[in-house]
């Protein structure tokens, strides 16, 4: 091996296309290469090195030189400096190891090395030198465009994303557009080995790169021995003959630069083999103009994954040729077996459509399985159902092992959240999910996760999802959170990906019949179907996420059309539009002269000035002059608008585009009859021309509505004013201020709600708060400077994420997160099971930080750390918060096996709720005797005048019981709150009607308040935080466990068995329904529609509250419990 000599090439292909120096580089791009390293520059090498990587021969690993010191740096970088200048490296750095990995699953590889990917094992100072070498020359690179950008691995921001997304786009348009494409996924056979020096040589030649860098690199490469490592031993060292190491750090790069010379030779005759992609962009469609834009790709790769992307099967095979040439000079391998073909709308005959080379013919066609291309598998047809099918194995591989492992709770989310989650974000790349497709691929892992600890079924998911409890990433969020950045990403890109999305775009509003931006517009526009871009636009859409803002920035107002004043989609949704190009429907619109038209549509117009044609429709004579009915519909037998030439008894007139609408219609005996009467049909015409009147001169409109804005903003302050007496200063800024109409980018928005609260002093109080926050805000212009200055950097983006309108400044990624938690929190927020924790919550009385902090037991155990005692406690715990611990009544309800009555069985006398559990009359302490006797063995076991008790026992426990003792060494701090903290929690709840405060400590929720007994003395906060959840502890163990014990025997008694409780009571068959059950059913799934509706629109609101919160600061919002909710209305009234 070794390549060949360029007298044995084909001159034409390899001396003209391929290895002669290219013209148009600037030798002077690489001046500074090879600069002496300075000690800044070996010292961010090396922090960006990863611990815990495999060392070379000599043992020293990464992280030796992150911990080494300046001494030992620079006499590594001495060794750095003189290679440089020698252009000669070390003799020990030619020697590697090479350890084979398994390719399979089997645990072992046989002695089949075929079954193997070598790695090799390189010293890490060799590594860390060539580091320094591709971070300049990637950069360079980069910068310069020097290399073909069809290849996307190596250099910087560059990704599988892009070679994925030219495919996709390609079978997406393909099968949108019945236009024929032949896809062909190579695979090459050990493709770094296959590097030939000498190839390599002129590869780095022909881009120029400086000879000095040259003769580093073949030094490195040449001379080199390597050892095998087989069953822990080493082998005899052998000479490598060829190739680049599996592992080194350049090797991408080395790749890429040498597979360049083809990926050139290809891109020269893209015009003649590739696809064109290719749509009409309108610019101005009152003065017609527009022009066509076209985008053709024959080839994407990613390192050694080639995809030749061909117009027909005879483009496609001149491609093949000129890459096999290719792969026969450099002695590279093509793995043809492996080989497959997307063929879409094949021109070609059965006989013909079979694909042949080097008389092996290709198995894989159109693959029943999907065609893996970078691990995503495509269909010829664009399936959804492929991608979303590769998700759901994915979760029920990972579910299978986890039951088959019997893993832990904690056990399972790390697992997920590290290892699975990443996973399905990449197959993410390849399909939008709808939030309903989400819930039900997660649907697997949530019951999972309650099953192993003991929740019941109905548990909401939430408390799996809150970050602040178990933490379980759910799909949907990962996916705003992925289509957040990478949108914007390819939107702002200055490849090709940009050039696919954009033209996308624009197919998108040709199709819907739109001026608008797609970017901005209406979710409800949109119709589902198999498009990457316009489901990810539509789905962030539907989350009030926009990628374009004409009202913020107007500078890329070409993505709009020019021309007109209304539209059709106005009147039509994309759907109807779509139907009614082969449906008819009724379209009505009022002529200059006041007369109200009918017309079927028809067919599609070739007017300039018009869209459609459709069949003209007069009133009959009994309904024209009736104003107060519906219209009876006849067809025109030929009138002064007909617009056909010859008269055939059926009247075709031009379809107005701008003021026309689409009217509901029926039909009675085949006559046409509206389901709106003639005056009210021509009221609405009239009505729609006025608003594109309006429309044409916005600057009146602007004064009207903003004169109306201020008035009703000041009649608001005023009540304010009224109600809390604020400063003359303040209510004068905040009239001048409250909303501002010029021409800056932002308006002064200060909006506050006022319900009808009387005079509750804590409801004042908070008003009074946000008084002096405004006028802190108001006092902050240096801020508002920074800030225009930050908008103004963002504007150059062409594409930006917006919220609401509102210009996302944080990173995109990071505020998605913020959305995901505000989410989980008003799911708790609205939660039915905890709504009394809500009724009041303006008064802000709860530490949820603390609360949930406890509920999730990381105040004894930490996140890391997973047992049998944690997940109990944590059960129990969310069980309380919940108030569904297993009582008789809930087992009752649930229908439980052998459970007929709902009593208690303790005492036999009242109903066993939740409430009753800690006040039935069996209960040998009641909580009050509870808490104090913690207080006595407080006092007992931990109170040791300052002498700290010592023991030799390394255990939790002890270590618990000895941190606890610190706790409490301050005797006189513990003396002055114990009796304020009985009364505090004897004291009636601000929140929880008609109880006292113990019982908000039985839900594990934390009183602020709590922190204000003792004075704050130091060591009060932890004794008070200590203290209470002791008394936790001691209710559960006195009264939860006795309660659980007795029940226990007498079931036994009973022949009860807990089996027995896992199941449900059968229900008799045959048991007839009363006849009206079904009608009964739907009059109540109606009313628990609406309720639905009703309730997922008050969540809204308070959702989009926290997150205009954390808008402006970029984090979450802290206080999102103290949201006002809206009362429900009641529907049955």
């Amino acid at each position: 091996k070794g390549g060949r000599t360029l007298r044995s090439l084909n001159p034409h292909f390899a001396i003209v296309y391929i290895y002669q120096p290219r013209t148009e580089i600037n030798e002077q791009i690489y001046d500074g290469i090879l600069e002496n390293i300075t000690l800044d520059e070996l010292d961010n090498i090396i922090r960006e090195t990863k611990s815990g990587k495999a060392a070379g021969i000599s043992g020293i690993p990464y992280d030796f030189w992150k911990k080494s010191k300046k001494e030992t740096r620079k006499i590594l970088l001495d060794i750095y400096n003189r290679i440089l200048h020698e252009h000669k490296v070390l003799d020990d750095w030619k020697k590697g190891m090479i350890f084979p990995i398994n390719k399979t699953t089997r645990s072992h590889w046989n002695n089949d090395i075929n079954l193997t990917r070598p790695i090799t094992l390189i010293e890490t100072a060799r590594k860390i030198f060539i580091k320094v070498l591709v971070k300049r020359l990637a950069k360079i690179l980069s910068l310069n465009k020097v290399l073909q950008g069809s290849n996307y691995a190596a250099l910087l921001n560059e990704s599988t994303l892009e070679p994925l997304k030219i495919v996709q786009s390609i079978i997406e348009d393909a099968n949108k557009e019945n236009k024929e494409v032949w896809i062909l996924l190579m695979d090459i056979s050990k493709a770094f080995d296959s590097v030939s020096m000498i190839m390599l040589e002129k590869s780095l030649k022909r881009i120029k790169v400086p000879e000095p860098l040259i003769k580093i690199i073949m030094d490195i490469n040449l001379n080199r021995t390597n050892k095998v490592i087989v069953n822990g031993e080493f082998t005899k060292e052998y000479e490598v003959e060829d190739g680049v190491d599996q592992g080194e750090v350049w090797s991408p790069l080395l790749w890429r630069i040498f597979y360049d010379a083809l990926l050139t030779r290809l891109a020269k005759i893209k015009n003649e083999t590739g696809y064109t992609m290719e749509t009409t962009k309108h610019i101005d469609i009152n003065k017609n103009i527009s022009k066509k834009l076209e985008i053709t790709y024959n080839a994407s790769a990613f390192m050694d994954d080639t995809t030749l992307i061909g117009g027909n099967k005879q483009k496609l095979i001149k491609m093949i040729e000129i890459c096999h040439e290719f792969f026969e000079i450099n002695d590279i391998k093509a793995n043809i077996k492996k080989y497959e073909l997307i063929r879409i709308n094949s021109s070609e005959d059965n006989e013909n459509n079979e694909l042949i080379i080097n008389n092996e013919k290709i198995e894989k066609v159109n693959n029943p399985e999907e065609n893996r291309f970078l691990g995503i598998y495509f269909r010829h047809d664009n399936r959804r159902k492929v991608y979303k099918d590769r998700i759901r194995s994915t979760i029920n591989d990972a579910c299978r092992l986890f039951r088959w492992k019997k893993l832990k709770e904690k056990q399972i989310i790390a697992i997920w959240n590290i290892v699975i989650i990443p996973r399905i974000e990449y197959q993410l790349q390849a399909i939008v999910l709808t939030e309903d497709e989400c819930n039900e691929l997660i649907r697997k892992i949530n019951v999972l996760i309650k099953h192993s600890c003991d929740l019941p079924s109905t548990t909401p998911n939430f408390l799996l999802h809150d970050k602040d409890i178990y933490g379980l990433k759910h799909i949907y969020n990962l996916q705003i959170e992925n289509l957040s950045k990478n949108i914007i990403y390819m939107m702002n890109d200055e490849g090709r990906l940009k050039e696919i999305m954009e033209l996308k775009m624009i197919q998108e509003q040709n199709k819907i019949w739109t001026r608008q931006c797609i970017g901005n517009l209406n979710s409800k526009t949109f119709r589902r179907q198999n498009s990457w871009l316009i489901n990810a636009i539509d789905l962030l859409k539907k989350e009030k996420i926009s990628i374009c803002n004409h009202e913020y920035n107007d500078k890329y107002i070409h993505h709009c059309i020019e021309g007109g004043t209304s539209e059709i989609i106005e009147f039509l949704t994309a759907n109807e539009i779509e139907k009614n190009l082969e449906r008819k429907v009724i379209i009505t619109w009022n002529d200059p002269e006041g007369n109200t038209i009918f017309s079927e549509n028809k067919k599609k117009s070739r007017s300039k000035k018009y869209k459609r044609i459709g069949v003209h429709l007069i009133p009959n004579s009994h309904s024209i002059n009736d104003k107060d009915n519906s219209p009876t519909l006849i067809a025109c037998t030929g009138c002064n608008k007909n617009i056909k030439r010859i008269n055939d008894g059926i009247c075709h007139i031009y379809i107005e585009n701008e003021n026309s609408r689409v009217i509901n219609n029926r039909k009675e005996d085949n006559k046409i009859k509206p389901y709106e009467s003639l005056g009210d049909i021509k009221n609405r015409n009239e009505k729609i021309i006025t608003k594109n009147k309006l429309k044409q001169s916005p600057i009146i409109e602007e004064i009207e509505e903003s004169k109306l804005a201020n008035i009703n903003y000041n009649k608001k302050i005023d009540e304010i004013d009224q109600m809390i007496e604020a400063s003359e200063n303040f209510i004068e800024e905040l009239k001048n201020n409250i909303i501002e109409h010029t021409d800056e980018i932002y308006d002064t928005l200060i909006q506050i709600d006022i319900r009808d609260k009387g005079e509750d002093p804590d409801y004042i109080e908070i008003i009074n708060d946000l008084e002096t926050e405004n006028e802190l805000i108001m006092k902050k212009d240096e801020d508002i400077e920074a800030i225009h200055i930050e908008d103004e950097i963002l504007k150059i983006n062409e594409y930006n994420i917006y919220w609401n309108n509102n210009l996302i400044k944080w990173a995109y990624r990071r505020w998605s997160k913020i959305i995901s938690q505000a989410k989980w929190k008003h799911e708790l927020l609205h939660c039915k099971l905890v709504e009394d924790l809500f009724i009041n919550n303006y008064k802000d009385e709860f530490d949820w930080e603390i609360s949930l902090e406890f509920i999730s037991n990381r105040n004894q155990c930490r996140k890391l750390i997973c047992n049998t005692q944690d997940s109990l406690d944590r059960t129990y715990k969310i069980k309380n918060l919940l108030m569904i611990l297993p009582t008789y009544k809930l087992l009752y309800d649930r229908g439980t096996n052998k459970i007929n009555s709902l009593i208690c069985p303790r005492c036999e006398e009242e109903i066993e709720t939740w409430d009753h559990i800690w006040t039935c009359n069996q209960n040998e302490f009641n909580i009050k005797d509870v808490i104090e006797n913690t207080i006595i063995e407080i006092e007992k076991n931990y109170i040791t005048n300052g002498q700290r008790h010592e023991t030799e026992e390394n255990t939790r426990q002890q270590k618990d019981e000895d941190d606890t003792k610190i706790i409490f060494d301050n005797i006189e701090t513990f003396n002055e709150i114990k009796v304020e903290f009985v009364l505090f929690l004897d004291n009636k709840s601000v929140i929880l009607p008609n109880k006292k405060r113990y019982w908000e400590l039985l839900r594990g929720i934390f009183n602020k308040n709590l922190n204000n007994l003792g004075k704050n003395k130091k060591g009060s906060k932890d004794i008070i935080r200590r203290l209470w959840e002791l008394c936790y502890d001691n209710i559960k163990k006195e009264i939860w466990h006795k309660r659980t014990e007795r029940t226990i025997e007498i079931e036994k008694a009973e022949g009860i068995t807990k089996g027995d409780k896992r199941k449900r009571k059968r229900e008799d068959k045959k048991s007839k329904e009363p006849e009206n059950n079904k009608k009964q059913k739907n009059i109540k799934n109606k009313e628990n529609t609406k309720k639905q509706d009703q309730n997922q629109i008050i969540k809204l609101v308070t959702y989009e509250r926290s997150i205009g919160r954390s808008l402006n600061t970029g984090k979450k919002d802290g206080r999102w419990n103290t949201i006002q909710k809206l009362i429900p209305l009641d529907i049955d009234k």
